[in-house]
């Protein structure tokens, strides 16, 4: 995410889908910081050659392109989306038979900063689903992904604060300098919430021995934090906080989450590649974000 040039925002965005959240996202960022976005709506078709797509097929995705895109205008100015934000073209159609790999196609093509999802359609007010597509980018993407629970509350003036969540006490140095940089990009303020789950299996006769070391441990390692953030970035304003419970969806009612809040999500390393890969903890945050929210792939922090 190169601070100095505008954020490029790609929406997976679809005429019939029942809700608006991820283009609400990328008006909250055009709110925030320049910011050129683009909608994007795949057609899944079956394992066909294009030799064996009859002409008829390609009339008829070629009408269905040209009324998806006088859509997406209509949504994008609902959302809030101002004109100047809209890339040239604001909206492409592509047909193929994996979602996943098109997703990542156009935003190479579209040199994507990040691919916005909303939540899917069974998701309950405040809370996020993935769909199926989500889940593959999940685990395979190249691409920052931002994702926003259903029907979010979002600071009307844009983006007040980053907090940066961490479930290891050895965080990914990609995932902080990321954190700095977005906070820098966006002029606001940041938080690092350490996110501890305390194991309610472990004897009772132990728990109170084990909470308050964990609960310890997980405070120094935040200090540090904040201790060689202060010393490289002077003037950036910075608060910690532990969060903790059973389970992480108890973690995450622990903090104050305000309209203003972005949530920003490291993924795990998997061997040379730059790819997103979520695991069990940090899909355990997905599953439960109060706040629109950016997993980065890991490799990618010093952008």
């Amino acid at each position: 995410m190169d601070s100095d040039a505008p954020l490029r925002v790609l929406v997976a965005w679809h005429p019939n889908a029942s809700g608006n959240e991820a283009l609400e996202f990328a008006a909250w960022l055009c709110r925030t910081t320049p910011t050129v976005v683009r909608t994007v709506t795949i057609v899944v078709r079956p394992w066909l050659t294009l030799s064996k797509l009859s002409s008829k097929y390609e009339k008829q995705l070629a009408k269905e392109a040209h009324r998806a895109k006088a859509q997406a205008k209509k949504a994008l100015t609902a959302a809030g989306v101002p004109e100047e934000c809209w890339d040239r073209p604001v909206h492409t159609l592509v047909d193929g038979s994996s979602q996943p790999a098109l997703l990542n196609e156009q935003a190479a093509e579209f040199n994507a900063s990040l691919i916005l999802f909303g939540s899917q359609g069974a998701a309950q007010k405040g809370s996020f689903r993935a769909n199926s597509t989500v889940e593959a980018l999940l685990h395979s993407s190249p691409y920052a992904l931002g994702l926003t629970p259903r029907g979010p509350k979002l600071a009307k003036h844009g983006v007040k604060r980053l907090t940066v969540a961490f479930t290891s006490m050895q965080p990914e140095e990609d995932t902080l300098a990321t954190a700095v940089n977005l906070a820098t990009r966006l002029d606001v303020p940041m938080r690092v919430l350490a996110i501890l789950r305390e194991d309610v299996d472990t004897p009772t006769s132990l728990q109170s021995e084990l909470q308050h070391s964990s609960r310890e441990d997980a405070l120094s390692f935040l200090d540090k934090l904040h201790d060689e953030i202060v010393d490289k970035h002077q003037n950036m304003s910075i608060e910690t906080e532990l969060a903790y419970g059973p389970n992480v969806a108890d973690a995450m009612e622990t903090p104050r989450w305000k309209k203003g809040d972005l949530l920003l999500i490291g993924s795990t390393p998997v061997g040379a590649l730059e790819r997103v890969f979520v695991g069990s903890a940090a899909g355990e945050i997905l599953r439960n974000i109060k706040t629109p929210a950016i997993v980065i792939p890991a490799g990618k922090g010093q952008q």
